[in-house]
């Protein structure tokens, strides 16, 4: 009868734990011994900042200086600058420089002749020189760079050219006629826009005077700049270029030279 009744026990507790459910046996189970302090998890510690139960004090409206520690008081308007405000400098567009050559020049633009057609190089090549077409490009490159800077070289050295070749056009008549006191000079000879305070013959050396004048004027035509006689700092690079010119070619050649100078300065194509 005992083993009977102890076998559905056993059959009853494996079926409780078939479908969940716990079963307890007749011997005496052992209880958990309780947690200590160091089973706890530790407590966070709380945030740097005001407690919560402490009042937030909140900055007030109304332009109080600051002070703290050793710093002074400081405003909050912006100082007022005087003389106009600087800015970074730029250079012209391939429009505003052709125009600027044709002016400075006396109407001589960057031009070549192909057979019976005039060819505006400029015109041709914009887009080379970052001019935008408004389909692929829609703003100017206006970053001075080395290809910039070598067809502004090219364009100078054909416009300079083409001044002093109306020059010394010029100045062969204004001396003929100079020899002839009884006659007067042709009206409508070209302007002077190069040599014009000087004559092929005029260097440093025989006529320092005409030079200087000529530089002056030149750095009025080409850079808007008006050099006082006495500001020898201004005129002496200008005139040791000029010098340094006449030492491997004739006065014309360097002056020539002084022109492709002038209009590769950065003076000249930007502002």
């Amino acid at each position: 009868m005992k083993l009977r009744t102890h076998l559905k026990h056993l059959l009853g507790c494996a079926a409780l734990v078939t479908f969940g459910a716990g079963c307890q046996t007749d011997e005496p189970q052992t209880p958990e011994p309780a947690p200590t302090a160091a089973d706890l998890p530790e407590t966070p510690k709380p945030a740097d900042g005001p407690r919560v139960d402490e009042p937030v004090v909140r900055p007030q409206p109304g332009g109080h200086a600051v002070d703290s520690q050793d710093e002074g008081e400081a405003g909050l308007a912006p100082d007022i600058v005087e003389g106009p405000a600087a800015r970074p400098r730029r250079r012209l567009n391939i429009d505003q420089l052709d125009d600027a050559m044709i002016k400075v020049s006396g109407g001589i633009g960057w031009v070549e002749q192909r057979g019976n057609t005039t060819v505006d190089l400029f015109g041709e090549l914009a887009s080379t020189l970052g001019k935008p077409d408004y389909i692929q490009i829609t703003e100017e490159d206006l970053e001075p760079t080395i290809l910039f800077q070598k067809f502004l070289g090219d364009a100078s050295r054909s416009v300079c050219a083409k001044m002093l070749e109306r020059d010394l056009a010029t100045i062969a008549v204004e001396q003929e006629f100079a020899m002839r006191p009884f006659d007067d000079p042709p009206e409508g000879l070209p302007q002077k826009t190069l040599m014009i305070h000087v004559t092929p013959e005029d260097t440093w050396q025989t006529n320092p005077e005409a030079v200087d004048e000529n530089l002056r004027a030149l750095l009025v035509r080409f850079h808007g700049k008006v050099v006082d006689s006495h500001d020898e700092a201004t005129l002496a690079n200008w005139r040791w270029l000029v010098q340094s010119g006449r030492h491997v070619a004739d006065p014309t050649q360097a002056w020539m030279a002084t022109c492709v100078a002038l209009f590769t300065h950065p003076d000249f194509y930007s502002f």
